[in-house]
């Protein structure tokens, strides 16, 4: 039973270097100006304590596979990202994952630069007891505040046409539609309909380009 788990596993790997697409719409927020974010009673956001949140991760993992691939976990400590935990009544209850300097897009499975002002979110997750309760909007609110206190202007995303409940999520929190991209992976050569240096270019216009400042935002990942 291993054995044969195990071929499918390599005829799946194959099957997906041969041949791999995917697209989704990229969003900008803007982070920049924005007033102090003030939490909801028993909200509490934790922007600076990357071990507990990997510790939160490999938990959740257990129930939820995807939310720790070992190449976005690797990129997040080696370029220093944050990766945001809620609380809700002293018990954490989801997180947002967000990359500085260079993002992992797992979706095209390769880093893309950031400029310095610039952040970008790899994963918003509430844990199924949570959900309901407005504790997505508090993380995105609440990371856009805290990028805006620590010099930060653009927080881009990118969002499946099929996930209706992030579109709902980031749209409703001031996010704007930058342009769809499109992947397509052929035997390791990769195409793109925009590359995402083009995309992330059209999202500062979208909310006003300016010079790009330090984005400093405490010792971030260990």
């Amino acid at each position: 039973m291993t054995s044969m788990r195990r071929i499918r596993s390599l005829l799946g790997q194959g099957k997906r270097y041969l041949f791999t697409h995917n697209s989704a719409m990229w969003f900008c927020g803007a982070a920049a100006g924005r007033a102090q974010w003030r939490p909801a009673e028993g909200i509490r956001i934790e922007f600076d304590d990357f071990a507990a949140s990997c510790v939160y991760l490999q938990k959740e993992a257990a129930r939820f596979p995807w939310i720790a691939p070992g190449a976005e976990l690797e990129a997040a400590r080696r370029w220093g990202h944050h990766y945001p935990l809620i609380y809700r009544g002293g018990t954490a209850a989801g997180y947002i994952k967000i990359a500085l300097q260079k993002v992992y897009v797992q979706d095209f499975d390769a880093l893309i630069p950031l400029k310095d002002d610039e952040a970008f979110v790899c994963d918003t997750y509430i844990a199924p007891e949570f959900r309901g309760k407005g504790l997505s909007r508090e993380l995105v609110l609440g990371t856009l505040g805290w990028l805006a206190q620590s010099g930060g202007r653009y927080l881009f995303c990118h969002i499946p046409e099929w996930n209706a409940a992030s579109l709902k999520l980031y749209t409703g929190c001031g996010f704007l539609p930058v342009k769809k991209i499109s992947h397509l992976r052929v035997c390791g050569c990769r195409y793109f309909t925009t590359t995402p240096e083009e995309v992330l270019a059209a999202g500062r216009l979208l909310h006003g380009h300016e010079e790009a400042r330090p984005l400093v935002v405490g010792e971030g990942a260990s």
